[in-house]
């Protein structure tokens, strides 16, 4: 019998995400269901998994449900993602609140990050760029005053492209917890999918947190 395999799109990067991708490939693999990732620009991931090209996402925060029904949370944390604003690390510069930020003239976004995009709805002072990376560039070059963007692809975009650490200031401004969705089609895997991660998740507040506090596996000398 062929096996069954689940496509999901990769979008961000960072050490959560890269982890949580490998613990969901653990989890299908549990209940029999091989995951094909795909690689694509945020905006487009959520077009294919509303509409079912695509079978979920991989990881979003729960600011995503009004705007996309058709995908359903497994409710399950599989870590907790922040949001961070950034400045130039100037003389005197100091990373605005959110409340600060929305003040100021210019705010850089990155598109298809919805946490951040949403996080932002309604200001009047956007600039958007395509991914990180090129949001970073428009920052140094004073396109804009300010960044809000994702904390681990942020720290992970700069450390890619050999950023300096003390290129800018950074400052986290909200923490949520960060789930994996599927599209509706398949609603039946959730209970599944769900129990596997909760066993991984044990008592800790997410699945991250649960796994780096198992104790290690014994191996044997035979």
């Amino acid at each position: 019998m062929e096996k069954r395999t689940i496509k999901l799109p990769v979008v961000v990067s960072g050490v959560s995400a890269t982890k949580a991708r490998v613990v969901l490939e653990q989890a299908y693999a549990a209940i029999g269901i091989e995951v094909v990732l795909v690689n694509m620009p945020g905006e487009r991931a959520l077009i294919e998994s509303t509409r079912g090209a695509m079978d979920g996402e991989i990881v979003r925060t729960a600011l995503v449900e009004q705007d996309y029904p058709q995908l359903l949370r497994v409710p399950v944390p599989l870590y907790f993602f922040s949001i961070s604003t950034l400045v130039r690390n100037e003389a005197g510069a100091i990373a605005p609140s959110l409340e600060e930020a929305k003040t100021m003239r210019r705010v850089g976004v990155v598109r298809g990050l919805k946490a951040t995009e949403i996080t932002v709805r309604g200001w009047d002072n956007l600039t958007v760029a395509n991914n990180v990376e090129t949001a970073l560039k428009m920052l140094r070059a004073k396109r804009f005053d300010v960044l809000v963007a994702p904390t681990e692809a942020t720290l992970a975009s700069m450390r890619t492209h050999n950023l300096p650490d003390d290129a800018f200031k950074l400052r986290t401004v909200m923490t949520l917890p960060a789930y994996h969705y599927l599209n509706q089609k398949n609603a039946a895997l959730i209970p599944a999918i769900g129990a596997e991660l909760t066993k991984l998740k044990g008592k800790r507040a997410s699945v991250l947190d649960g796994i780096e506090a198992a104790p290690p596996t014994r191996q044997s000398n035979e």
